[in-house]
């Protein structure tokens, strides 16, 4: 599905980027393809910082010791990849790497401890329907990773299902609300109207998200409040897969489940 965004979104997104410390003389790599949104933040961070983008060759997207020796080589200071590459990269990040940031799928506190020290290092969270992320969460000492707090311009709710906010420390759907939040879903208002919803006179995406907000406020992951899963930094609907398996010649019938046979190897 597409989802419609405005140039006004952007312009939040535009808003969040002066904790990423990005400056003349920064080289940030344009790592993500095109069709995922983190690609929009690559590429407007550096133009926002008037840093140079570097784009990747092709042949480098896969995590490797090729991948690490060449973001050496050109020198890059930021970075965003999803924790699943970066658990499966061998040695060390080069050092010139002062900015790095992890998104599109959960950071295990392994990955964290493992490439955060010497270098400033961010979770974010958010799906596209809130501008590429509406959450972040800075590395501090040994504290696990959590979803962090909202980024300027966004509001966050947790709901129950009858859409009211629960107690702290309760377990609820996140709503995200803010500059962020998009139009809605390209030629589906069934959808839109679904998803995005009217609150306190303010637009709020549903995000299907389970958390819960701890004593200072930072919200942990628990999990979805529907089947979604979420893999190498794609929403996948199990269910989906399970119909297109259902209708293949002598397939009665069909479960599609993640599982993690080796660590950090999650698969359909």
């Amino acid at each position: 599905k597409g989802v419609v965004l405005e140039h006004a979104n952007l312009l939040h997104l535009a808003a969040t980027f002066a904790a990423f410390d990005v400056r003349r003389g920064d080289r940030v790599v344009q790592f993500a393809p095109l069709g995922f949104d983190a690609c929009v933040w690559e590429l407007c961070l550096a133009c926002w910082g008037g840093a140079t983008l570097v784009l990747v060759p092709e042949g480098l997207r896969a995590p490797g010791a090729a991948l690490v020796d060449w973001l050496a080589r050109e020198g890059i200071t930021h970075a965003l990849f999803t924790p699943s590459l970066l658990a499966h990269l061998p040695g060390a990040l080069p050092a010139s790497l002062r900015v790095l940031a992890a998104g599109g799928e959960a950071l295990p506190p392994a990955v964290a401890a493992r490439f955060g020290p010497g270098r400033r290092l961010f979770n974010l969270y958010g799906p596209t329907e809130c501008t590429v992320y509406a959450t972040r969460w800075e590395r501090s000492g040994d504290a696990p990773p959590t979803l962090g707090h909202a980024v300027p311009g966004a509001a966050l709710a947790v709901v129950d299902a009858a859409g009211t906010p629960v107690a702290p420390g309760e377990a609820g759907e996140l709503l995200v609300g803010g500059g962020g939040v998009a139009r809605g879903y390209l030629h589906r208002p069934d959808l839109t109207a679904e998803r995005f919803v009217a609150r306190d006179g303010r637009r709020w995406y549903r995000t299907g998200d389970l958390v819960r907000a701890g004593p200072d406020g930072a919200l942990a992951y628990l999990g979805r409040v529907d089947r979604q899963v979420k893999l190498r930094g794609v929403r996948i609907e199990p269910a989906e897969v399970e119909a297109a398996l259902a209708v293949l010649p002598g397939v009665l019938q069909a479960a599609v489940v993640v599982r993690e046979d080796a660590p950090g190897d999650r698969r359909l």
